[in-house]
């Protein structure tokens, strides 16, 4: 398993705080770190204290921070990216951050993150088998980078503008999606790269909604015919039989675009979200943490 974030996860805002917002921005990268996050992307909640506090309480914590676009005075502040193997597969890991100047902090800029991750990215693709970018930008920048991206990208993980998890995006090699908000969800991703070559990423969710796309419209096929053979009415079976030319097109696009889907390659990847609601149980020992800094 491999543990990332991708940012906003510290600060309830990016330019207020509260009393205890230092002590839980603490626990949340110590728990961070205990879960072994292999990366986090510095996102403008992350950064409320300023690059500073993050690089230090992140470090204290073993959390790496990514950002390829941050910089203090022209030069990067943290790594653009790291390279992790996780059971013999070699994953990029590229972080970035928004667009802003932060005029707390003198010399502190996010330059523009797309065009910084596209450059990363460059950097990134003939080294590894798996490319993604951690990615606290808009949801609108995070398609742009998508597009741009073409094939560079496996998945493209965003957060921002409080989003929830949601549904894979796909794109021309593979995915973008939400990562969520302030905590209150955990996603999932499970990919199957066992398969020889190096395709893009076919998404198990999208196939299941295509097997039921198909039975609904096998149905309504079903359902039409049978009222064509019993119609006399001209008019109205010229309605029916139209809708059963419709249907059946419709069907015949569906086949073919998974068929091609399928043919793309073998591996798979499989969201999977778990909302942290009443019917998951606390942690006692995180929860006793959580609640002497409410």
């Amino acid at each position: 398993m491999l543990a990332v974030d991708a940012g906003n996860a510290l600060f309830e805002t990016a330019f207020t705080l509260n009393p205890n917002s230092k002590a839980k921005a603490e626990l949340i990268l110590k728990s961070m770190g205990e879960l072994k996050t292999a990366a986090m992307a510095a996102g403008a909640r992350d950064l409320t204290m300023g690059p500073e506090f993050l690089a230090q309480t992140a470090r204290r914590a073993g959390v790496p921070v990514l950002s390829a676009n941050l910089t203090k005075e022209g030069k990067l502040i943290f790594p653009a990216s790291t390279v992790v193997t996780v059971n013999g597969v070699k994953i990029g890991l590229l972080g970035i951050s928004p667009a802003v100047t932060l005029e707390r902090f003198p010399g502190v800029h996010g330059e523009p993150p797309v065009r910084a991750a596209l450059e990363e990215a460059k950097k990134l693709r003939g080294k590894v088998d798996l490319l993604v970018a951690l990615a606290p930008i808009s949801w609108a920048d995070a398609l742009q980078l998508s597009k741009e991206g073409g094939t560079l990208f496996d998945l493209i993980i965003q957060s921002s503008e409080s989003r929830g998890l949601g549904v894979m995006q796909h794109n021309d090699r593979g995915f973008v999606l939400s990562a969520g908000e302030r905590g209150r969800g955990m996603g999932a991703v499970e990919l199957d790269l066992s398969a020889p070559g190096n395709g893009p990423l076919v998404d198990l969710g999208e196939i299941d909604r295509a097997v039921m796309r198909r039975r609904n419209l096998e149905s309504q096929i079903a359902q039409v015919q049978a009222r064509v053979a019993a119609e006399k009415d001209p008019g109205v079976l010229k309605n029916l039989q139209q809708a059963v030319v419709s249907f059946r097109d419709q069907l015949k696009d569906l086949n073919a675009s998974a068929a091609a889907g399928q043919a793309k390659g073998a591996h798979t990847a499989h969201l999977v979200v778990q909302y942290l609601d009443a019917s998951v149980a606390d942690d006692p020992e995180i929860k006793a943490q959580v609640d002497s800094i409410k």
